[in-house]
């Protein structure tokens, strides 16, 4: 079940996409749907989509397939399209005819690091292709334009869940199904690739930045070589931890979001 926090900012999260992108489609199962019309989250969907994973044919249980449902649908409906995250607030208007020009937007360029240092597990897997010392793209956001990515996207997807030796308890393995293939994809078909941040996201591990003159591991490097897309959005991925944890922020968290969600009442979006 969702959290409370969870429950307001995936309304947020579908209030903005609906005024700054368009018409909105949840994609979830039967199952899904029955316990989102129970919360009331249904209503904040123009439309909501059951019936392509209710065909997935895969275990629905996430900590056996965790992202494969999002992998599914990212690969199926029918591009160009804007995929987000839950936990993702799109803040400005996007321009349709810019992303047009390419095939693939996504978010960042990330390094593997710590855990999820993926390489090691590359040679385990029976994958058609793969690449090592790659950076994986960020999938929270995702701009698609090109049916030839998500058949190379699925099918590399496939190959790592059915493979014998995937392992699902192991994280690393679901960072290369969710991102590291769609990066590994789109570098064998030499994708036009934008991205929504100008530099390269290389760790989590000190947001306060200090000493970096003395070798602390900067939060982003330069050498993105993809254009850079102007579009405002906010993740809310490295801040659930602090809203779980800390009562005093969740509680301010949750007023001022749902503060955020009352003024679209006005607007006539909810």
């Amino acid at each position: 079940e969702l959290l409370d926090y969870e429950q307001e900012f995936q309304k947020l999260s579908a209030l903005k996409a609906k005024k700054h992108v368009g018409e909105t489609v949840l994609y979830t199962d039967s199952r899904g749907l029955a316990y989102l019309t129970k919360v009331g989250l249904d209503k904040f969907y123009d439309k909501i989509n059951t019936e392509l994973l209710d065909s997935l044919g895969y275990d629905s249980v996430a900590g056996k397939y965790w992202t494969t449902g999002k992998s599914y649908v990212v690969s199926k409906i029918d591009p160009p399209f804007i995929f987000c995250d839950l936990d993702l607030y799109i803040n400005s208007y996007v321009n349709e005819e810019e992303f047009k020009k390419y095939d693939l937007i996504h978010n960042q360029w990330e390094l593997e690091r710590s855990k999820f240092f993926v390489d090691d597990k590359l040679d385990s897997l029976n994958l058609s292709y793969s690449y090592k010392n790659m950076l994986y793209p960020n999938t929270s956001f995702l701009f698609i334009n090109s049916k030839e990515l998500q058949k190379e996207y699925w099918k590399l997807h496939k190959e790592i869940i059915e493979d014998k030796n995937f392992d699902p308890s192991d994280e690393c393995l679901w960072l290369l199904a969710d991102q590291g293939i769609l990066g590994f994809a789109a570098r064998k078909l030499k994708s036009n690739i934008g991205t929504l941040e100008k530099d390269i996201f290389i760790s989590e591990t000190d947001f306060n930045q200090l000493d970096l003159e003395y070798g602390s591991i900067p939060k982003y490097i330069s050498g993105n070589k993809n254009d850079h897309i102007n579009l405002s959005y906010h993740h809310i991925w490295l801040s659930k931890k602090l809203i779980r944890e800390n009562s005093k922020v969740r509680e301010e968290f949750i007023k001022v979001t749902k503060g955020q969600i009352n003024s679209f009442n006005k607007t006539g979006l909810l």
